[in-house]
């Protein structure tokens, strides 16, 4: 997740309209490397960190005072631990909303893919909230992508994790109907991420 941040993490905070949005939920966000970005661009937001309790436990020094993150915008954060697969566990939604994924689904198969999206599909239930997933949104195969280093890391995907890779916007698509998400926008960033914008299904 450090390694991220000299992929363009500065371009993936501004290129999306994330001052839409009142607090910024980031899941599987290990240290707050993003969402500190997130909420330096947007005094006014709320930021919740979603990992896993021993994640956390790093990421409090970081967000102390004194430490790299503890300048003040700490005020604005509240860390929640828990597990993507336990549904109970993920934040409940407030309207305004917004659900942030940055490179967490891709490492994973199309079936614990669903998992995840439904288990932040119920959290949202009921409420005007909006996910954001930070991934490679490859071309539909028809033509090279640009950085062509997207399809390095698709590679190094199926290589380690088996059936898990990076996906097109089609398959983007498919996935979020199945859990009852429309696809509103692919964003692009001058990184290597887009952002797949998708909201619950009416």
């Amino acid at each position: 997740m450090n390694a991220l941040e000299g992929l363009g993490g500065a371009a993936m905070a501004v290129d999306v309209p994330f001052h839409r949005f009142k607090r910024f939920i980031d899941i599987g966000g290990s240290r707050g490397h993003f969402l500190y970005k997130i909420l330096k661009n947007n005094p006014k937001g709320q930021g919740v960190l979603f990992d896993r309790e021993q994640v956390l436990d790093n990421a409090k020094e970081m967000w102390s005072q004194g430490g790299a993150f503890g300048d003040g915008t700490q005020t604005r954060l509240t860390m929640v631990s828990g597990d993507l697969f336990n549904s109970e566990t993920i934040p409940t939604a407030r309207d305004g909303d917004v659900y942030l994924m940055r490179y967490i689904l891709h490492d994973w198969g199309k079936a614990d893919v669903l998992t995840i999206l439904a288990n932040i599909r119920a959290a949202m239930d009921g409420k005007d909230a909006t996910l954001m997933i930070g991934e490679c949104a490859i071309p539909d195969r028809n033509f090279i992508g640009v950085p062509p280093a997207m399809y390095k890391i698709d590679m190094l995907m199926m290589n380690i994790f088996g059936d898990a890779l990076e996906r097109t916007p089609a398959m983007w698509e498919e996935l979020l109907n199945e859990v009852g998400f429309d696809l509103v926008k692919i964003h692009a960033t001058r990184s290597l991420v887009h952002f797949v914008e998708a909201v619950p299904t009416e």
